[in-house]
């Protein structure tokens, strides 16, 4: 583990901007640090045999284990009924109308009109047809918000539309997360930070 004592890294790597994850120098234990800290927050054991092994999943942001309620759900469409939604053709089709059938399940779940719900394949994707749709059907607004520590899905696209034209501010952030002292000017759409 590195520490402010100047030790040899030991299969230390970084997490996130947030913590440090690496092995005891007898690698007998895996430890989280906090920002700057050479104290761990969390120690884990690792001598364990592989079957008595606990797995401690730190990154639900990102890829979040599928219900098995949602398993069992998705599972003759990924066996037995995996046309194209889209196509024309019976075998395709009824999958179609499969996919129709959740969509008015989920607008009904929030309280939306079917139409509304749009199925992405992932949180990329999402994002990007967000910033497209926002764009597209407020064109006299071209100015986006968003924050200098959003996912790179964010930051990437805010990056290619400012080589297009549009105006992207990317907001500091302080240790907590937030800009004390941010003030939008709602008329003239300037920013002024404290």
């Amino acid at each position: 583990m590195t520490a402010a004592s100047g030790k040899t890294k030991t299969g230390k790597f970084c997490l996130s901007n947030a913590a440090d994850v690496g092995f005891t120098p007898n690698l007998s234990r895996l430890a989280v640090l906090g920002p700057g800290s050479t104290m761990p927050i969390v120690e884990l054991p690792l001598g364990m045999a592989m079957t008595e092994r606990k797995t401690f999943y730190f990154d639900n942001n990102a890829t979040t284990r599928v219900a098995p309620e949602v398993v069992d759900a998705m599972i003759p469409f990924l066996r037995d009924f995996w046309g194209n939604p889209s196509s024309a053709y019976g075998f395709g089709s009824q999958v179609g109308k499969r996919v129709e059938e959740a969509r008015a399940q989920v607008a009904a779940l929030i309280g939306a009109e079917p139409k509304e719900i749009v199925f992405t394949s992932c949180g990329t994707e999402s994002n990007n047809a967000v910033l497209q749709s926002a764009l597209a059907t407020q064109p006299g607004k071209r100015h986006i918000l968003t924050t200098a520590v959003e996912h790179s899905a964010i930051i990437k696209h805010c990056e290619c539309l400012q080589k297009q034209g549009v105006q992207v501010t990317f907001l500091p952030v302080d240790a907590d997360g937030i800009k004390a002292g941010l003030a939008i000017n709602r008329q003239g759409h300037s920013l002024t930070t404290n």
